[in-house]
C-alpha cells in the first residue's frame, strides 16, 4: 500500500490528463475488444461492430454503469 505520507513528499508533483470522451470510449473498444479477439485470439468470429460492442458493455453491472453516465 502507498505511504500516504509519499504525496507530500516536496519532490513529488501531481499530474491530471484529460482525455475527449468520444476518444476515449474508441480507445477502450479497440484495445478491450478489437485488441483482444483480433490481436490475442485470433477469433474474427467474436469481433462485433461499435455499436454491438456498446450494447453489450451496458450490462447493468454496478462498476459499469459508472462509466456509462
Amino acid at each position: 500500500m502507498l505511504d500516504p505520507g509519499f504525496m507530500t513528499h516536496p519532490s513529488v508533483i501531481t499530474v491530471t490528463t484529460l482525455r475527449h470522451p468520444i476518444e476515449r470510449i474508441m480507445s477502450l473498444y479497440w484495445y478491450e475488444h478489437v485488441g483482444w479477439w483480433d490481436g490475442i485470439q485470433h477469433d474474427h468470429s467474436k469481433l462485433k461492430p461499435m455499436a454491438r460492442w456498446i450494447e453489450h458493455w451496458r450490462d447493468g453491472s454496478d462498476w459499469k454503469a459508472e462509466f456509462v453516465r
